[in-house]
């Protein structure tokens, strides 16, 4: 037995590192505008949605329903670069009519 051990030795496996939480945002169109900002930054996403996997953001027309948005840990720092930029520094921001 002790030779099988010594031609095969074994090995350690790691195991896939979990995404990180990067972002949860509750409202539909700043998720969406996010997204597309991870996008186009080539920087590969996973939202996750609550409520029945993503049905309850249909029937409540997104009330309610937070998107929990992951990325790879090496993405981390400028996924959260974009999300503070952008997402944040937009939050209070008012709309108004242009034609005013």
């Amino acid at each position: 037995m002790e030779i099988f051990k010594k031609l095969f030795p074994k090995k350690e496996v790691s195991k896939p590192k979990e995404p990180s939480l990067v972002a949860s945002i509750s409202n539909t169109v700043l998720s969406e505008v996010y997204q597309d900002m991870l996008r186009e930054n080539n920087i590969p996403f996973i939202c996750r949605r609550d409520g029945a996997n993503g049905y309850l953001k249909v029937i409540t027309g997104g009330f309610l329903v937070t998107d929990d948005i992951y990325v790879k840990d090496e993405d981390y720092t400028k996924a959260r670069e974009l999300y503070d930029n952008y997402i944040n520094g937009d939050e209070n921001m008012e709309f108004t009519d242009s034609e005013e």
